[in-house]
């Protein structure tokens, strides 16, 4: 029985909270207790004040090495990938790569498009692509490499049916010495969000991978023991062949490479010649994201709240992201730059996982806020702002970009009128508006200029070292050296906090689910168990101590840490005879264990969740399975999958309420 429920967990979904396990899944229940007792007053007796501005702030802690998505690859090891050739993109298909003709004002730039892969098009022809070998650890293994000619990048795109929360997913260029790793529970978690945005599209179901430099993208799927391969059932119909690239060989991206009339304009200042270099230049990212099956580009600000707690909120324009299914998507890198001035090398650093929560989105200033999924790379800053008053005119302002993918570009300048935009044809132009009624900020730049992917880049007032943003670029004149002043136009960042961004970037504000925390999930391939902690200090003392024995698979769900008003404890209890764990959200069932079952020791609250689905949350689904243990999931696919599979497993419902998306 209990090789069997190994089976059934590594098959289960991402929010399996109970298992078959043993003590080495035990956790400090006085630990529990203590972090519970430490967070304060409820919710409900949150101060109503909301904060106008932050300062920058800085991460006191670099994110852990076991957050990164790099890992070190085993050449010696690695399996023997299926070459899948798709030869030179036919000329109708080509043609979409001239950057010159490929985005505009209202449209993100274009750096990819789809092609279509017939081999892998079904998962029924997947399966076949698919070539399982066995791995030392009793697992096993398969991989597919994509190759498109002429390709300077390529990202994969995992329509997926049915996927292991327990499988590892790699990306990785042939030969390449370390490879993108994500788990799939965090791909699960991903497609989730967009099914909870009321997407059921195949395009909602899709996975799409890093940006991997080169003409061949490698795709491996790795199960560990116990886990069939009829558990994987996925497909990659189409993969995005990128025609321009963070990186070309050792080199950042030259300006010369464009192809278009404006290639290699001298009059873009390199932001790694200023010295000393602007703080905003740490909080930049620039991002990749899909429009269909093509590859969109962009720029975004890594933006501060007023707890100085470190959410990566990221700002950028709304014509580049204004929907979950882009927001899935996304994939950032930060600081990505010139390694001196005028430098054709340089480093960029991925964030932890790929993806995003859209939080807010407006037509009327061109604004979206996003909340990565991931943790940004080590060296970042989370920029300042400011939403107290208009900029006056006349106002110094600052703008760090990536202009058609480049490294990052400063370009300077000043405020000079103020603007509304047209609600009913995004083709007119601004209108001249009242300072009072404005949402658009007319801006002159007098040094540098900016290009399509400077898109949704942030614009700052105040002083290099102490910057503080007050919009984010929209669009504006043609680039051209002969344009001085070049005219710009960027939303205003007060309105759209006024609006509805302070209910995240002001969190001292009492706002629905200020205190919605990530469940972390670790697996133990040894034995087959999941274990769930609500606390990061307990998560973080794992890593630190027990990774050899625990795989950290990321955020499960989300929930509330503390009691809050609408909340019901999650009471946890432990099998003493078989390290199963139960959870349970009803008073009288805690009673009954307790009366009734000695073996079940209640270790304390897990967590707070919602007994209804007033509050939007997603369900929980609830099996017992015929030795009386529990499986947990919170997503309809694994539902079916378990009451397809194990019909001798009792389906009790909803057990209680969660989220899905912070």
């Amino acid at each position: 029985m209990k090789n069997f429920l190994r089976l059934l967990l590594g098959i289960c979904a991402v929010s399996i909270l109970a298992a078959c396990g043993n003590n080495s899944t035990t956790t400090n229940t006085a630990d529990i207790d203590k972090a519970v007792s430490s967070t304060g007053s409820p919710l409900g007796n949150a101060p109503t004040t909301v904060a106008q501005s932050a300062d920058a702030y800085t991460p006191l802690v670099n994110r852990q090495q076991a957050d990164s998505p790099m890992k070190a690859r085993d050449l010696g090891i690695a399996p023997a990938a299926t070459l899948i050739t798709l030869g030179a993109p036919v000329t109708s298909q080509a043609a979409t790569a001239n950057p010159a003709a490929s985005s505009g004002d209202g449209r993100p730039f274009m750096i990819g498009f789809g092609r279509d892969v017939a081999q892998t098009g079904t998962a029924s022809a997947t399966k076949q692509v698919l070539k399982w070998q066995a791995t030392a650890a009793g697992g096993q293994v398969a991989a597919i490499n994509f190759n498109s000619s002429g390709a300077k990048g390529l990202r994969v795109g995992l329509l997926v049916t049915q996927l292991p929360a327990s499988a590892t997913l790699r990306f990785y260029a042939k030969g390449a010495a370390t490879a993108y790793e994500v788990k799939g529970a965090e791909v699960l978690r991903v497609l989730a969000t967009n099914l909870a945005a009321g997407d059921k599209s195949d395009a909602g179901r899709t996975y799409w991978s890093p940006v991997l430099d080169g003409t061949d993208a490698t795709l491996e799927i790795e199960l560990p023991a116990g886990v069939g391969v009829d558990a994987v059932d996925v497909s990659v119909p189409t993969v995005s062949h990128l025609f321009m690239s963070l990186k070309e060989g050792s080199e950042v991206a030259p300006q010369a490479a464009y192809s278009d009339g404006n290639a290699g304009l001298s009059c873009h200042v390199d932001v790694s010649c200023t010295t000393p270099l602007p703080a905003a230049s740490n909080a930049v990212v620039w991002m990749a994201f899909s429009v269909g099956s093509g590859t969109g580009m962009c720029s975004g600000t890594l933006l501060n709240n007023s707890a100085n707690n470190g959410i990566p909120y990221v700002l950028t324009a709304s014509h580049c992201i204004s929907d979950q299914i882009r927001a899935s998507s996304l994939y950032t890198e930060s600081r990505y730059r010139s390694s001196s001035c005028n430098a054709t090398s340089g480093n960029y650093y991925p964030t932890s996982s790929t993806g995003a929560a859209l939080l807010y989105t407006a037509y009327n200033t061109d604004s979206t806020l996003l909340r990565l999924n991931g943790t940004p790379a080590a060296g970042v800053i989370f920029a300042g702002w400011d939403a107290t008053t208009l900029p006056a005119l006349n106002t110094p302002v600052s703008n760090i970009h990536h202009p058609k993918g480049d490294a990052q570009r400063l370009s300077r300048g000043t405020v000079v009128e103020y603007l509304t935009r047209n609600p009913n044809n995004a083709s007119t132009n601004f209108s001249i508006s009242t300072a009072a009624n404005s949402t658009i900020l007319g801006v002159a730049l007098t040094v540098g200029l900016t290009e399509p992917g400077s898109s949704g880049s942030g614009l700052f007032k105040g002083t290099d070292a102490n910057p503080q943003l007050i919009g984010q670029l929209y669009g504006g004149q043609s680039a051209s050296c002969a344009n001085n002043p070049v005219y710009n136009v960027y939303g205003r960042f007060d309105v759209a906090f006024k609006a509805g961004m302070r209910s995240w970037l002001s969190p001292d504000m009492a706002a629905p689910n200020p205190n919605r925390q990530p469940v972390y999930r670790f697996y133990i391939p040894q034995s087959g168990v999941y274990f769930y902690t609500i606390y990061p200090s307990e998560r973080d003392s794992i890593l630190a101590t027990m990774s050899n024995a625990f795989t950290y698979e990321g955020i499960a769900f989300y929930a509330s840490p503390t009691p809050t008003p609408g909340f019901s404890a999650i009471y946890r209890f432990r099998n003493s005879i078989n390290g199963a764990y139960l959870y349970t959200i009803s008073d009288a069932e805690k009673a009954s264990i307790l009366q009734n079952y000695p073996q079940y020791v209640l270790e304390g609250t897990a967590w707070y969740a919602e007994q209804g689905s007033t509050g939007g949350g997603s369900p929980l689904y609830r099996f017992r399975t015929n030795n009386g243990t529990h499986i947990y999931t919170a997503y309809e696919s694994e539902k079916a999958s378990i009451i397809a599979k194990y019909p001798s497993f009792v389906f009790e419902g909803p057990a209680y309420y969660v989220k899905l998306a912070p």
